[in-house]
């Protein structure tokens, strides 16, 4: 018999996102899908941090699921940005 493992949709939303533009780093507020909220800190160094249980207890490591969150949609943005940037070169070259 295989035990299969259940998994869990968690729902994180961005309520905030601010950067600091002296050091670069991005700052989210967040809240998960029990109403809580957490402030999540992506910084230029590539260190991580959260003010939930697991991110306080990791240190500038955090790899909890609201960091995880703030990652992708700071990528998708990123993404974005550049396919903006590349079109705006096309239409005017």
């Amino acid at each position: 018999m295989v035990a299969q493992k259940q998994t869990t949709t968690k729902t994180v939303t961005i309520l905030v996102r601010a950067i600091n533009k002296v050091t670069g780093s991005i700052y989210f507020k967040v809240r998960n899908g029990e109403n809580k909220e957490y402030t999540v800190a992506l910084h230029k160094s590539g260190n991580t941090t959260c003010t939930c249980k697991h991110g306080e207890n990791a240190g500038n490591h955090a790899h909890c699921y609201h960091v995880a969150h703030c990652q992708q949609a700071e990528a998708a943005r990123r993404e974005a940005e550049e396919n903006q940037r590349c079109y705006r070169e096309m239409a005017f070259a």
